[in-house]
């Protein structure tokens, strides 16, 4: 077995050289702010555990209250690494092990005697160990495997503190040569984290992996959908609801080209921005929307009544047609047209539920634009101005639908 300084320099060797890893994934992308804060974390600890195991060659101070509070500022690193991972708010928790520590050595008992300060180190590592825990289980599902995995081994590494924590206080150690399994607790805690490191970057990894999914499936200029990750969005909703109707609205925004033409394509970005920032502010939570062409959006929504997508629609025309968008400075107002067609969700195709509700879009154009067409196979009402018409034609549609999802419903 290895003795305890030997142990001590390679873990800290291993740390610095984990620590320059992580920092230099995130110099080659900022935007990967956890890894710098996995890397600040495993320094710390690191430069920490270094500066104990160099007790008598250095002042007391740096050796002892200075390096176990640098060691454990590690598991504040480490937590605000895990809380950017999982996209949440920073928290204190991960703060309190050295504040633990620093409380402990306030006594003079704690301070003075070797056997108590590895005492009130290992209980802090505890609590360390236990609130990372709790917050990679707390945090998300991503990597959910890697996630216990992570918590199996914190727990370990938790259990391994209070067996150390224990052998000093029973042996009344008066340093490290005399605990009884310091190479042990070494040889466990450099394994342990070794497999850290590994999960962490199996983690990172398969976020990198779900970042470039879900990046394939968004539109670059809007942030909505692309009609690829829309269709997915739409086959979803098909198979979460297998009972209910399923409604697709397509708009166009009116006019499109003469905005172009007349105020620069920059001008025409920032339409198509404000239009998807009303939608999404109209639109319940989780409704699939998408940007299908260049100046074509779409969600679906299932439903048991036609007219909850043609209000949604409406409302999002009218909300659309009040807004005044300053474009150098330039007040430009533009309305959209919008298409509805609703089919029974296990009769529903995408790519016909979205010709049908192009056509309906086509109609609402040709009847002056800026209003709402629901599509019927023998009759297209249109919103506004006839709205007994929508109501008698929604319900006519509703109940054809019914009839035709009842039809082909399996008997038991």
């Amino acid at each position: 077995m290895i003795d305890f300084n030997t142990a001590i320099f390679l873990w800290s060797g291993q740390g610095i050289t984990l620590s320059l890893i992580l920092v230099s994934v995130w110099w080659h992308d900022r935007r990967q702010r956890h890894s710098l804060y996995f890397g600040l974390g495993f320094l710390s600890y690191a430069l920490g555990v270094l500066l104990i195991a160099l007790r008598g060659t250095i002042p007391d101070v740096l050796s002892i209250p200075i390096a176990n509070t640098v060691a454990l500022l590690a598991f504040g690193f480490w937590g605000h690494g895990i809380r950017l991972f999982d996209s949440r708010p920073a928290t204190a928790f991960p703060l309190v092990p050295a504040l633990v520590w620093t409380t402990a050595c306030l006594f003079p008992l704690v301070r003075e005697t070797f056997a108590y300060r590895v005492v009130a180190f290992e209980i802090a590592s505890m609590i360390g160990f236990s609130t990372l825990s709790m917050l990679l289980l707390v945090g998300g599902h991503s990597s959910w495997r890697c996630r216990l995995m992570l918590v199996g081994i914190f727990m370990a590494l938790s259990t391994s503190a209070a067996l150390m924590g224990a052998d000093a206080l029973i042996h009344a150690a008066s340093d490290f040569t005399e605990l009884a399994f310091s190479g042990a607790y070494c040889a466990i805690t450099i394994t342990a984290f070794i497999a850290i490191v590994l999960l962490v970057g199996r983690m990172m990894s398969d976020r990198t992996s779900s970042e470039l999914a879900r990046l394939a499936r968004i539109d670059p200029l809007t942030g909505a959908l692309n009609r690829r990750g829309f269709e997915q969005g739409f086959n979803q909703t098909k198979a979460e609801n297998p009972a209910a109707l399923v409604s697709i609205v397509l708009f166009g925004i009116d006019h499109f080209k003469v905005v172009n033409d007349t105020y620069g394509h920059a001008a025409g970005d920032l339409v198509l921005k404000q239009f998807t920032a009303i939608c999404r502010r109209l639109l319940p939570p989780d409704t699939p929307f998408g940007r299908t062409g260049g100046a074509e959006f779409a969600f679906a929504m299932p439903q048991q009544d036609i007219r909850d997508a043609t209000r949604h629609a409406e409302a999002i025309r009218r909300a659309f047609a009040a807004v005044r968008i300053e474009a150098d400075q330039a007040a430009i107002q533009v309305t959209t047209s919008a298409g509805v067609v609703t089919t029974p969700a296990q009769m529903a195709s995408f790519d016909r539920s979205l010709t049908l509700a192009d056509k309906a879009l086509y109609l609402a154009k040709a009847r002056g634009r800026n209003r709402v067409v629901v599509w019927n196979e023998d009759e297209n009402a249109q919103v506004g101005e006839q709205a007994r018409m929508i109501d008698d034609n929604a319900d006519r549609q509703v109940a054809v639908l019914q009839r035709i999802t009842a039809v082909n419903q399996p008997h038991s």
